[in-house]
């Protein structure tokens, strides 16, 4: 794989990431349900080129009510 197709699919790895979470904390506090990201933030810093990137975030459903996650695209 090219370097230039790597940084990219790692960029979009993250967007993606952070779409799910918004996706879930959105879901969450409409719902009833309270959702909590730990760590709530990832910092890559600086990453080079052809270098892959991967972050754990847990997502926990503290409320009371189930949380339905329903239509999640990536942009």
């Amino acid at each position: 794989m090219k370097p230039e197709i790597t940084k990219r699919a790692v960029t979009g790895a993250v967007w993606i990431g952070v779409v799910i979470v918004t996706l879930f904390l959105s879901q969450g506090i409409s719902m009833g349900g309270v959702l909590k990201a730990t760590p709530d933030q990832v910092n890559f810093g600086t990453i080079d080129e052809g270098e892959n990137a991967v972050a754990t975030i847990e997502i926990e459903n503290t409320g009371t009510a189930p949380i339905e996650i329903t239509n999640v695209r990536t942009s």
